[in-house]
């Protein structure tokens, strides 16, 4: 297989309707642009020149986070977000998914998914490419101001572009309750007031939770639920965290582990 049918054979990465991606060939570094619909080679240019374009570009480089895991027997993939100040002033944050097939410690080959800006959660549609990690079991959330209730997801690779979180509690009084929800980079949101009802049924999405909107996806989430209200007792019936994940060749099969209690 040539190397243009090899790129038509991955899937396509769309953000708000515009190409964002590009693929390096590690033997022939040049970065080739694919249209997302039919996927026609559109132009390829020097990753040496590209580089040199970016750079000039920036001003400032405010944060970079990186996460990266090994998702086959030789191959990895890593994980950026970038966040800058270019040279007019204007900020410019830019997601970036690398692939990479090893031999011997040596990179046989590359593939770069690149974004300037980060995916869109509301033009990008999700649904045939889901994963969701649930509880199934119950637990009990005791009254008193000490008991904290935590569990664990835990996602090991894809790259995610997505996330929902499901919650089904009953309590006399959950509106007292603290909920919040840690990322596996450390960001945390405390998730807003709930109704106040006997049986909390609630679903959460990227939006409402703006403290996570730049954080990766991959790694261990943990929800933590704390009773505060002293003398009422309640039940956390379900939970659940859903995925909306990049398809991205081989690396369709994303993994998940959990949920479980944490001491």
């Amino acid at each position: 297989m040539d190397l243009l049918a090899q790129l038509k054979a991955l899937d396509q990465l769309v953000v708000s309707g515009q190409l964002v991606k590009a693929v390096q060939d590690y033997f022939h570094p040049e970065f080739y642009y694919l249209d997302p619909g039919t996927g026609q080679l559109l132009g390829k240019i020097s990753k040496v020149a590209y580089t040199w374009d970016f750079v000039r570009q920036i001003q400032t480089v405010n944060a970079v986070v990186l996460n990266e895991s090994l998702v086959g027997k030789s191959v990895s993939m890593s994980e950026f977000l970038f966040d800058f100040t270019q040279q007019n002033g204007e900020p410019m944050r830019v997601h970036e998914i690398i692939k990479r097939e090893w031999k011997e410690g040596l990179v046989l080959r590359e593939w770069y998914f690149v974004s300037e800006g980060y995916p869109s959660m509301d033009t990008q549609p999700i649904q045939q490419n889901r994963l969701t990690l649930e509880q199934k079991k119950s637990a009990d959330l005791p009254a008193g101001v000490e008991p904290v209730y935590h569990s664990l997801i835990s996602l090991q690779k894809g790259g995610l572009n997505a996330l929902q979180l499901c919650l089904d509690i009953e309590h006399p009084q959950p509106e007292s309750l603290e909920l919040i929800l840690h990322s596996p980079r450390g960001a945390a949101a405390s998730l807003p007031a709930v109704q106040k009802q006997s049986n909390l049924q609630k679903v959460y999405n990227l939006q409402d939770l703006p403290e996570l909107q730049d954080t990766l996806i991959l790694g261990e989430w943990k929800l933590e639920i704390r009773n505060t209200t002293g003398t009422e007792s309640g039940v956390l019936n379900w939970w659940a965290l859903e995925f909306g994940y990049y398809s991205t060749d081989d690396l369709t099969k994303v993994e998940g582990i959990g949920p479980k209690i944490a001491a």
